[in-house]
């Protein structure tokens, strides 16, 4: 993801989802979409890997999602994280 900065991210919003979260880690709903992979690059490079847990909803209502979510769990590894479908 060439060019994004984590400054982008609403730093009052990213306060209030670490506060919540605590010493947990934070979750992040992941589509594979390019807006929902650029926020999880977004908050690894300002969070760190080890923070955050990248989950996949696969609701299985079209033929082929369940290969979307593979393919979304696959990116978000790429990033170093932890995943969930």
């Amino acid at each position: 993801m060439r060019g994004l900065s984590a400054d982008l991210l609403d730093n009052d919003a990213l306060t209030r989802a670490l506060a919540v979260s605590a010493d947990r880690p934070l979750l992040v709903a992941v589509s594979g979409g390019g807006d929902s992979m650029a926020l999880l690059h977004l908050l690894r490079e300002r969070l760190g890997a080890e923070k955050l847990i990248a989950v996949i909803v696969d609701h299985a209502l079209r033929v082929g999602s369940d290969e979307d979510a593979r393919r979304a769990r696959g990116l978000a590894q790429k990033l170093g994280g932890r995943t969930e479908i």
